[in-house]
């Protein structure tokens, strides 16, 4: 993961092929995906972000994870 100076994220391999960006994602996007590390649970992410003050729903990591899945952003561990 990579954050651009213009808040973009770029997740996933250096190939352009295989990266995908994330134009003005919320502020709580880069926190979740610094937690993709395989021993977080979404449970745990979501608590550790709400802990952290940001407002995201159970919904929002559910789908925004489930999106990354889609992309083939994400092994399952």
């Amino acid at each position: 993961m990579f954050v651009a100076e213009d808040g973009s994220i770029w997740i996933g391999k250096e190939s352009r092929k295989s990266r995908k960006i994330i134009q003005s994602p919320p502020p709580w996007v880069a926190g979740l995906v610094s937690k993709l590390d395989g021993e977080h649970t979404l449970p745990r992410i979501l608590s550790e972000l709400k802990s952290e003050r940001y407002d995201v729903t159970k919904c929002d990591v559910h789908d925004f994870v489930s999106a990354l899945a889609s992309c083939g952003l994400i092994e399952e561990s």
